[in-house]
């Protein structure tokens, strides 16, 4: 393998290092979300509806999608802030708030 066409890998504490820690570490926080919705989904697909995540903001908000029957029920924002956003919060406390997308 000649030199250009060795696989260079920084080691360097440089921000290419901190961008690929962040990287992990944003999909880590991605995944211990949607974990979470998917204990809370089983509730709302027994009422005939259903969440789905849109994002995570960079200042740790999460934005969510409520689909099916959550779709303009009268009760949608109390079941995001006392249910969803209690539940994410409390298992995952970097989370700031939860907010419809």
């Amino acid at each position: 393998m000649s030199k250009s066409e060795e696989k260079k890998t920084c080691v360097c504490e440089c921000s290419c290092a901190e961008e690929k820690k962040e990287n992990k570490s944003s999909s880590d926080l991605v995944a211990q979300v949607e974990q979470v919705l998917d204990s809370l989904r089983i509730n709302l697909q027994m009422d005939g509806g259903d969440i789905q995540l849109v994002e995570i903001t960079e200042d740790k908000v999460v934005k969510v999608h409520f689909l099916g029957a959550c779709c303009g029920c009268p009760g949608a924002q109390s079941t995001l802030k006392f249910y969803i956003e209690r539940a994410v919060k409390d298992l995952i406390p970097d989370i700031k708030e939860v907010v419809m997308a």
